[in-house]
C-alpha cells in the first residue's frame, strides 16, 4: 500500500505501473484523483480537513490502495542518504524503495525535506525496518539546536507497534515514534525544533552488530489529539500497513 501526505491546497503525482486502458481511480471526498499518461494526480482542495483518506485505482477485478494525510504543515522526507559507518540501499528482491542501512554503533544517515520545516512543535515518525528486538536496536535523531533525542521508541517489546514489526525473515518497514510514558499509557512525544531545519541526522545508539534501514521521515505539527490517535490506529495498525512512501514533491 502506497502512502503519501499532503498539505491542503497542494497536488502530488505518483506513477503507475501495468495498468490497463479500463482502469479508473475514485477518492474519498474532498480529494480529487485523476489518471492520465501512467501517472495518478492527487490534489488535495484547500477546504481539505486534517484527517486519512483513500485513494482506490480499479483494474478489473484488482484494486490499489493509497493512504492520504492531509494535514497543514506536515512535512515528509525526499531523500535519505548514508553517512558515517553506513550505506545506501536501492531497491531490489526484499526492498522495495531505497533507504540507509544503518549496522553498527554510531552508523549515521541525513533525512532532507524538500521544503524548510518551521519552528515549532512535531510529532516525528521515521520509517524504519530492523533484525532484531526493539529493545536493542535503539537510535537518536539531532535537533536543530544541536542537541540529540530519542528518534523512537526503546525499551519494552509490548507496544501493538512491535508485535507487527518482527516476524520471519524480512518484516515490512514500521513507522517508529519516540514516545512518553510507559505501556499501555504511553503516547507520541511532541518533538521541539527550536530552529527550522532542512534536513535531520539520525544515528543507532546500540552495540552488537545491529542493523536498522531508514526509508523516510514524516513531521506532523503536534496538537491534534483526534489526528494522533487516528494516526497511531492507521500507520501502526494490524490490517492496514502503508508504508510505501510517494517521495514525489508535493506543490
Amino acid at each position: 500500500m502506497t502512502f503519501c501526505a499532503l498539505e491542503p491546497g497542494r497536488s502530488t503525482v505518483i506513477g503507475t505501473e501495468n495498468l490497463s486502458k479500463a482502469a479508473t481511480v475514485t477518492a474519498d471526498a474532498p480529494l480529487q484523483a485523476k489518471l492520465e499518461d501512467g501517472k495518478l494526480t492527487i490534489t488535495a482542495p484547500k477546504e481539505t480537513k486534517s484527517g486519512y483518506r483513500q485513494v482506490t485505482i480499479t483494474d478489473g477485478n484488482a484494486q490499489r490502495f493509497i493512504t492520504v494525510l492531509t494535514v497543514p504543515g506536515v512535512r515528509i522526507s525526499g531523500k535519505v542518504a548514508a553517512l558515517s559507518n553506513a550505506k545506501n540501499a536501492a531497491p531490489g528482491k526484499d526492498l522495495i524503495q531505497s533507504c540507509a542501512v544503518l549496522k553498527e554503533y554510531d552508523s549515521s544517515c541525513r533525512v532532507s525535506f524538500d521544503e524548510e520545516i518551521p519552528a515549532g512543535k512535531y510529532y516525528v515518525y521515521t520509517l524504519r525496518r530492523m533484525d532484531t528486538a526493539p529493545a536493542g536496536c535503539r537510535y537518536e535523531m539531532l535537533l536543530p539546536d544541536g542537541k540529540w533525542r530519542r528518534a523512537g521508541q526503546s525499551g519494552t517489546t509490548a507496544f501493538d507497534f512491535y508485535a507487527t514489526a518482527i516476524g520471519d525473515g524480512r518484516a515490512n518497514f514500521k513507522w517508529d515514534y519516540p514516545v512518553k510514558y510507559r505501556y499501555p499509557y504511553h503516547k507520541a512525544d511532541e518533538v521541539i525544533f527550536a530552529k527550522p531545519a532542512k534536513s535531520i541526522d539520525l544515528r543507532m545508539t546500540s552495540k552488537g552488530g545491529v542493523t536498522t534501514e531508514v526509508a523516510a521521515m514524516m513531521l506532523i505539527p503536534a496538537g491534534d489529539n483526534e489526528l494522533l490517535n487516528d494516526t497511531i490506529k492507521i500507520l501502526n495498525g494490524y490490517n492496514c500497513n502503508p508504508f510505501l512512501v510517494n517521495k514525489n514533491n508535493a506543490k
